[in-house]
């Protein structure tokens, strides 16, 4: 897999300058569908782009905005650095394959540029507006994809989650005691797309996986089920995804709430 390090104002000058840059091209959309692409992803040590449209039908309807778009992405540059790194599909939202592949977004609004691994996990996602009126923002977010999907090839961390589903409250207390551990809960709901991104691109790195899994006893709470409503009362959670570390006798040692990073 190649990756093109391409600055800020090399890209700046490469846009200026497109009408005098040969054409390629463009970036090199495939006819598949999402399960297929995935396949040929694996296959070709690739990731995925996903150019997400309203309808095809209504794509094919060109406004001078879409032209624009058409430049931006027949530059050879631009083009070479998404060909050599995703294989690249378009998913129209108005077909049956759309209305499945909905869920997938994670509650990004279409349409929207999505880049996945070959495991179907997001590692990015842009818009056509950043694409022509920002072009280096653009430029980064893929050269940031393909770094996360590099990342994530060479992390399969799982932290031990207990499910406050399959236990209750005193008995999490109770492996506490008996483990002197404390507990760290991470509070979440169904419907948070940051506390995806947490499950997928943080609790999976391996460092941050070892390091809760080695030091603490660990409880997957949600918010809206069995006790998770009673702790999110108890322990003043006011949104998700929360993290809250106590000792054995449930009392708050630190917490934190939001998005994290590794290190934070």
């Amino acid at each position: 897999m190649k990756v093109f390090l391409i600055s800020f104002l090399t890209v700046l000058t490469m846009f200026d300058s497109c009408q005098v840059l040969s054409q390629s091209q463009g970036v090199e959309f495939q006819n598949l569908s999402w399960e297929q692409a995935l396949e040929a992803a694996k296959k070709q040590n690739k990731f995925l782009f996903v150019d997400v449209v309203r309808s095809i039908k209504d794509a094919a309807q060109k406004s001078d905005f879409d032209k624009q778009v058409d430049k931006a992405f027949s530059v050879d540059s631009l083009a070479g650095l998404i060909n050599d790194n995703f294989l690249s599909i378009k998913m129209d939202m108005s077909s049956e394959e759309g209305k499945t592949f909905g869920p997938k977004l994670q509650m990004l609004m279409y349409p929207v540029y999505v880049f996945y691994n070959a495991e179907g996990d997001q590692i990015g996602n842009s818009n056509s507006y950043e694409l022509v009126k920002n072009p280096g923002e653009f430029i980064d977010k893929v050269y940031h994809a393909v770094q996360k999907g590099e990342l994530k090839k060479e992390n399969n961390g799982v932290i031990d989650f207990l499910g406050n589903k399959d236990s209750s409250w005193e008995s999490v207390l109770e492996r506490a005691v008996k483990e002197k551990k404390p507990v760290f809960i991470d509070a979440y709901t169904t419907w948070c797309r940051p506390c995806i991104q947490m499950d997928r691109d943080i609790f999976t790195l391996n460092e941050v996986a070892d390091f809760h899994n080695k030091n603490f006893i660990n409880l997957k709470l949600d918010g809206g089920k069995t006790y998770g409503p009673e702790l999110v009362k108890k322990f003043g959670i006011r949104g998700f995804p929360s993290f809250i570390y106590v000792d054995a006798k449930g009392k708050v040692i630190h917490s934190d709430s939001g998005f994290k990073e590794k290190d934070a």
